[in-house]
């Protein structure tokens, strides 16, 4: 495979040999520098990543964020290929695609193609350890609309 070309076969990021933890702080350093005003990372049983939570002041209210690591999924998929240090690659693997949408997030923001908010709506917690896409998701996908007062 020529170098800088990726085997279509291999998972993105599947190859990496940075720490879940490495990866975790490269996320909170880019949610600082890209106007995080808290950072949160949450920790499993056994003391392996599940999420970083975050929040943006946002129009003048604290919006909360959170990003899980689904890193079972990456397990699942990698068994296939009898990975060595299986759920260590998942973790690695798992987290650092989380980065690397991070990264192309706040590009779009900083490039005016979206806001925050927008590209982060899924994530935004509405209980503990629930997203808002966990909640439409409870609900089958319904939303329910209902007109302002003025609309009527």
């Amino acid at each position: 495979m020529p170098k800088g070309k990726r085997n279509p076969e291999t998972l993105f990021m599947e190859t990496t040999k940075i720490s879940p933890e490495k990866t975790v702080a490269e996320i909170q350093a880019l949610l600082g520098q890209n106007g995080a005003t808290a950072v949160m990372t949450e920790y499993g049983p056994k003391g392996e990543v599940l999420a970083v939570s975050f929040k943006v002041r946002w129009k003048g209210k604290e919006i909360p964020f959170r990003l899980p690591s689904k890193w079972e999924a990456v397990r699942e998929l990698l068994k296939a290929k009898r990975t060595k240090d299986l759920d260590g690659q998942a973790r690695r693997t798992a987290r650092r695609c989380v980065l690397r949408w991070v990264e192309a997030q706040m590009a779009l923001i900083k490039t005016g193609q979206v806001e925050l908010p927008q590209v982060f709506l899924p994530y935004l917690q509405t209980g503990l350890n629930q997203t808002l896409y966990d909640l439409v998701r409870e609900k089958d996908y319904a939303l329910e609309f209902k007109p302002r007062k003025e609309e009527i």
